[in-house]
């Protein structure tokens, strides 16, 4: 059995895919298993990964017979994945050779926690600097510092617990947030390294760059999923996390949210999903939580 589990989910990326994985072969921390999810992308993607697994036995391969979305294959690697930890890796991504073999001697520092993470640095930085100085998160005013960079990416989990948390099917553009809540707000202890190992890629035909009001309304459909857990499972009754909730969903409402939408577009939608309301939606948003076999 491998100490960590790689996911990997592979679609349209074959200008990056080979970097990506060599980042991920090339840790100084050997004990891996890479699962590579090609979610039936048309390109040459797959010719390259099957290239990669001839080198190094390592790299595991499922393949999907029709491109099923992120969400899907992030879960069909989770369900196949056999390591003691898991880290989710984007195919156009790299990391830092170091990555693993920091984050494994942080959990093993702190006696296996559920979750770990690394310092992630988003466009103003802000994430780093509100951990600057803390080395574990476990309050709720602790939690809700890193809530509003809701990726996968810098999260390092303990397998049992990942698997517990699925990712959405459909929601494209936006899984991470309710995966994030869901994760972060559960674990116990997050023990903090305070180094940055990811080097994310902006890619120009990336659906995060989409102008349509596409990634408005599956945002949307992310906070009502984010908010009925909450409701559901007692933490909306938790002001640090409810106040936390409603200033990233007024945020995104009235900024991120308007380039990709007129103002008019974006109230409407705010009509038929009533994510800021502490009534609850009477749509279930949760029926996909129960198994992994959804996908």
């Amino acid at each position: 059995m491998p100490k960590i589990s790689v996911i990997v989910p592979v679609y349209k990326v074959q200008a990056y895919v080979a970097e990506c994985l060599k980042s991920v072969l090339s840790q100084t921390f050997r004990d891996l298993e890479v699962i590579c999810v090609n979610d039936g992308s048309p390109d040459l993607s797959s010719v390259i990964i099957r290239k990669i697994t001839e080198i190094d036995s390592r790299v595991k391969i499922i393949t999907h017979p029709k491109n099923m979305g992120l969400s899907c294959a992030r879960n069909t690697g989770l369900e196949a994945a056999t390591g003691e930890y898991v880290h989710f890796m984007d195919s156009d991504d790299t990391l830092q050779a170091d990555c693993y073999q920091n984050m494994w001697d942080l959990v093993s520092e702190h006696n296996f926690p559920d979750m770990a993470i690394y310092h992630w640095k988003t466009m103003y930085d802000m994430f780093s600097k509100s951990l600057k100085g803390m080395t574990v998160l476990e309050t709720p005013e602790d939690k809700a510092k890193i809530l509003g960079a809701p990726y996968c990416v810098y999260k390092f989990s303990r397998i049992d617990f990942a698997k517990k948390f699925l990712f959405q099917p459909g929601n494209v553009g936006a899984e991470d947030v309710p995966w994030s809540w869901m994760t972060v707000l559960s674990a116990k202890s997050i023990p903090i390294c305070p180094k940055k190992f990811y080097y994310y890629r902006k890619v120009a035909t990336s659906l995060v760059h989409d102008k349509s009001m596409v990634k408005n309304r599956n945002l949307c459909m992310s906070f009502s999923i984010t908010k009925q857990w909450l409701t559901r499972n007692g933490y909306w009754d938790e002001p640090v996390y409810r106040n936390k909730f409603k200033q990233i969903v007024t945020g995104a409402r009235t900024g991120f949210m308007l380039k990709h939408g007129t103002k008019e577009e974006v109230e409407n939608l705010f009509k038929e999903y009533p994510i800021l309301s502490d009534m609850e939606d009477p749509m279930d948003y949760l029926v996909y939580l129960p198994t992994v076999h959804l996908c």
